[in-house]
């Protein structure tokens, strides 16, 4: 894998805010749009790389590797299209 070193200004990232967000973060100096995401809580393409981000509360973090486990591992094995279709992204999983 190769690194690229790219400098980014606020102008050019859009984020995309899933409508299942309830408490959506302020992102602001980033420009950011509402849409339906089928994978995720948060999105953004910037060139050839694309990101998902799923935020979970401690509560709901804590669930997903306990009991709730098998649920956790269907939701990211969904977010495996990102690698199959030849993007280049990463998952996070955020905490709030």
């Amino acid at each position: 894998m190769t690194n690229i070193n790219v400098t980014l200004v606020p102008e050019m990232v859009t984020v995309i805010i899933g409508t299942r967000e309830q408490n959506p973060v302020d992102l602001d100096p980033l420009q950011s749009v509402v849409q339906t995401l089928d994978l995720a809580d948060y999105s953004y393409v910037v060139g050839e790389h694309i990101c998902r981000i799923e935020r979970k509360s401690e509560s709901d973090l804590l669930a997903c590797v306990g009991r709730e486990r098998e649920r956790f591992d269907c939701e990211v094995e969904r977010l495996r299209w990102l690698r199959n279709a030849g993007h280049r992204g990463r998952v996070n999983v955020v905490g709030t």
